[in-house]
């Protein structure tokens, strides 16, 4: 399902990955550096950060010196892809930009069920209650 490129070395003890300190999966983010910023910024922290790419967008926000894996599998093998890959690399925390998208309301099902913290960044923006003419008039009689 998965072909790695290696970025971080892997340490590994009797063929489990071991580690006190949280292992991020991050899995698709904002355009823009943002991903890469906090990736960088946890490696720093002493933290492992390892990346799930889906396509070429994704790609194009690669960090060097992070760890990626390309899914190449169907879409329909994620789930079972996704359990091997937090079991293989011993996953404490994953990392994705909205929970709505349907590879990433797997993961946080999977991830919740095997109790592992999700952190999800929601794409914010300030929308109006009520027409733009309601929200202008509102705005003019508080000026």
């Amino acid at each position: 399902f998965f072909q790695a490129e290696d970025g971080i070395r892997d340490y590994k003890v009797t063929g489990v990955q071991t580690c006190a300190l949280p292992i991020f999966l991050f899995l698709q983010g904002p355009h823009g550096p943002f991903f890469r910023q906090l990736g960088r910024m946890l490696i720093a922290a002493g933290a492992k950060v390892w990346r799930v790419d889906f396509n070429a967008g994704d790609r194009a926000f690669r960090p060097k010196g992070q760890s990626f894996i390309a899914f190449t599998g169907a879409l329909e093998s994620w789930e079972a892809g996704l359990a091997e890959l937090i079991t293989e690399k011993a996953i404490t925390d994953i990392v994705l930009y909205g929970d709505t998208r349907p590879i990433h309301a797997k993961a946080v099902v999977i991830a919740r069920a095997r109790g592992l913290t999700v952190h999800v960044f929601k794409e914010g923006y300030l929308r109006p209650i009520g027409s733009p003419r309601n929200v202008a008039a509102r705005m003019a009689t508080r000026a």
